[in-house]
């Protein structure tokens, strides 16, 4: 339901037609440039997902079963008219998996490092449809990139115990939210350190430090749904605490924000600028001080604070401005093709930059595309298995 953007009460023609308008936004004959391999990927696991999802709910069978199967019951708060992302779900038994070219097991969950080296490595491993990453304390280096749903990265509430990103997290396209809970995220790296572009549904950032020492911290692009963060610092970033940006296109994707016990301290732009009108935002409980111009710059977002410091800024604390239409001033979109870049790989490797600077790793014989660098033992042959047990091998 989710995947198709339903209600669980949705009427045959309801699926039929939400079917339709997905598959004609994800088909991978849809992507604008056929060379960037990335947004071809991309696009193909979403149209495998969204068939996945049709199959079962356009045959009235399977979709009692599934029904069935889930036991869908709503929030407390909720009521059967909230969207399937304001609900929750308990499983009797491990919904099917579906086959994707990026790599991918059946693992629902991972530990790092005690199942695989990186958490890179570990959203590789991590089923077509998701599931939670737990991060041991340490230092993790490089960049992560999720495109798959339901995806928790979850690390420690104790702040002695949190471990150490230094690198950039990204989530591209996620079908239905995000998690990261307890970690540093210590980045040098262009758009957000936390950088979330097009994810559907609920994201919940908590008990998290994040700095961004060549831009933002936090960077939401076009995001549905409601986005909370929780008892994070944000602070000693380039530009933006945090940037709420419009996606460029025709895009109708419509939020909210809530900031709870947050502090948005020393930053060299705005310590919050909310530059999406189609999204409300509340902050309560929250510290933004010492930030080099705003407080908090609103253009056209609904904003409102309770019980907050807002103050010590280098401008005004908040300043509200009318909302202009212009090309994304701030956001992380940036136009280009994919290449190719040289890097020492294992035989049989070749590494693309992506128009975003997204470097991901493709392997020619078996058709494997992957975030995580690949390793030897990965050159031998022992290629991640597909959902139904099969392997790719050289």
């Amino acid at each position: 339901y989710a995947v198709l953007n339903l209600h669980v009460d949705a009427t045959p023609e309801e699926v039929r037609k939400a079917h339709r308008q997905l598959v004609l936004k994800w088909h991978p004959d849809k992507v604008q440039d056929p060379s960037d391999e990335v947004a071809v990927k991309v696009a193909t696991q979403q149209f495998q997902l969204l068939q996945a999802a049709y199959e079962v709910l356009s045959d009235p069978a399977k979709r009692k079963q599934y029904d069935v199967r889930c036991q869908w019951k709503a929030y407390s708060t909720g009521t059967s008219d909230e969207p399937p992302w304001k609900r929750s779900r308990s499983r009797q038994q491990e919904q099917p998996r579906t086959p994707a070219g990026w790599a991918h097991t059946d693992a629902a969950s991972l530990e790092v490092p005690r199942d695989v080296p990186s958490i890179a490595a570990a959203v590789d491993k991590l089923s077509v449809s998701g599931g939670t990453i737990h991060v041991s304390p340490g230092t993790y280096e490089g960049l992560i990139v999720v495109s798959k749903p339901f995806v928790k990265i979850v690390g420690r509430s104790e702040a002695s115990q949190r471990p150490v990103i230094r690198g950039q997290i990204v989530f591209r396209e996620c079908a239905t939210g995000a998690c990261l809970q307890g970690l540093i995220v210590a980045a040098s790296c262009a758009g957000g350190a936390v950088d979330l572009k097009g994810v559907v549904g609920d994201v919940a950032i908590e008990d998290c430090e994040i700095s961004n020492d060549e831009s933002a911290g936090i960077v939401l692009e076009g995001c549905s749904g409601t986005t909370t963060v929780r008892r994070c610092k944000i602070q000693n970033c380039k530009y933006d605490g945090l940037g709420l940006h419009m996606l460029k296109g025709s895009s109708s994707h419509k939020g909210s924000l809530v900031i709870e016990d947050c502090a948005f301290e020393r930053n060299g732009y705005d310590g919050l600028y909310l530059g999406d009108p189609r999204f409300s935002v509340s902050m309560r409980g929250s510290t933004v001080s010492c930030n080099a111009r705003h407080g908090v710059l609103v253009r056209g977002t609904e904003f409102s604070n309770e019980h907050c410091q807002i103050e010590a800024n280098g401008q005004e604390s908040v300043q509200i401005e009318e909302f202009v239409h212009k090309h994304n001033p701030r956001g992380t979109q940036r136009v280009g093709k994919a290449r190719e870049v040289e890097v020492d790989l294992p035989e049989g490797w070749r590494a693309f930059k992506n128009g975003e600077g997204l470097t991901y790793y493709y392997h020619a014989q078996t058709g494997t595309t992957q975030w995580s660098a690949p390793t030897q033992l990965e050159e031998a042959g022992a290629a991640l298995p597909l959902a139904d047990g099969r392997r790719k091998s050289r």
